[in-house]
């Protein structure tokens, strides 16, 4: 696609290395003097960090989720590490995403048979007959920035006027003037009013199994799933269960292991972690790692997802003795591209 993503970095880099591929024991040597790390996917725990504290000053995670640095994101803070987010840079093809494949779930799980009266007049009867959109409720499970994109897409460009939606830290979230969303006071209430039930909650400790066998069980019969959010968030075995009993109508699956069984269920649309991809947001995501590591040199760090005290005076370790390496990692999703880094050395791990 034209994204020469070493070259980008180098701007601000003295070296840049590149690894398409990083297990998690490779971390502690491949990033060993770092400055930065930019990272994918790669899981980092805190006992590798602390082998890399002694030059590690900002961790960038390319993507806008960052559960995979969750088992160091306390050791992060407590060294002083600052670690930052790649932000709304794919809120439009996810929501995009969302309606399209629910396009494809709310026609192609159609079986309809055709039968006569007794009068020999051609009926249509149907196991699934095809939903019209505009008159299905949607639940949305999370009103960041992504669930709020997916709303709007609801009410102005399908015509959905009753959408519902659970998001206890962002209930007093004062939306824009075209978005008409009606708050919930439980998961619950959402999943047994919704049509269509579509998740876009971060993955933690507290929504780590958020949409559980209970909730599942008490959504709608015939009711649609959509999951763009993280895999562990929705029990699988309860879903391909409610599936293959035709509890639910479908489900749209974009997180999911290698394995799932979810790929063999005729009623599941299962893509390979897509739907934060278009030309456009790939572009942005690029876009925003620079960012993210030009305000951190600027001693403006922007996009934390933690408050960090540190005594580091960036200005003059800028001119100083700063730049020894910033080492991304690759997400696996974007092995075509190439990814690199910045500071002095720059490896993609």
């Amino acid at each position: 696609m034209g994204y020469d993503f070493e070259s980008m970095l180098g701007e601000v880099a003295d070296e840049v290395r590149i690894y398409q591929t990083t297990e998690p024991h490779q971390i502690k040597r491949r990033c060993k003097g770092a400055d930065a790390i930019v990272v994918g996917q790669s899981k980092i725990e805190s006992q590798t960090l602390n082998c890399l504290a002694e030059d590690l000053k900002v961790i960038i995670a390319a993507s806008t989720g960052y559960d995979y640095l969750n088992g160091c994101l306390d050791t992060a803070q407590q060294l002083g590490i600052h670690v930052c987010n790649v932000p709304d840079y794919c809120s439009d093809a996810v929501a995009r995403y969302v309606f399209t494949s629910l396009d494809q779930a709310l026609t192609s799980t159609s079986d309809l048979k055709y039968g006569w009266r007794k009068a020999g007049q051609e009926i249509l009867t149907a196991v699934a007959l095809p939903l019209r959109i505009t008159n299905l409720t949607l639940g949305i499970v999370g009103l960041g920035r992504i669930g709020t994109k997916v709303a709007r897409m609801a009410n102005v460009a399908h015509g959905m006027s009753n959408v519902v939606a659970y998001s206890p830290h962002w209930r007093d979230k004062e939306l824009p003037e075209d978005v008409h969303v009606q708050f919930m006071d439980s998961l619950e209430d959402v999943a047994v009013r919704s049509d269509v039930l579509t998740v876009h909650c971060k993955l933690n400790s507290q929504t780590d199994g958020l949409i559980s066998s209970r909730i599942i069980k008490r959504m709608k019969k015939g009711a649609i799933l959509i999951n763009t959010a993280r895999q562990e968030i929705v029990d699988e075995e309860a879903l391909v269960h409610a599936l293959l009993t035709n509890d639910l109508r479908a489900a749209v699956v974009d997180v999911t292991g290698e394995n799932s069984k979810l790929k063999n269920v005729r009623n599941a649309i299962v893509t390979d972690h897509m739907a934060y991809a278009d030309d456009v947001s790939l572009k942005q995501l690029l876009s925003g790692v620079l960012g993210n590591a030009r305000s951190y040199l600027s001693a403006d760090p922007i996009n934390s997802v933690f408050q960090v005290s540190t005594s580091l005076d960036i200005k003059k370790a800028r001119g100083g003795d700063y730049g020894k390496s910033l080492q991304p990692s690759l997400p696996a999703a974007m092995r075509g591209l190439n990814l690199g880094g910045a500071l002095q050395q720059f490896a993609s791990v």
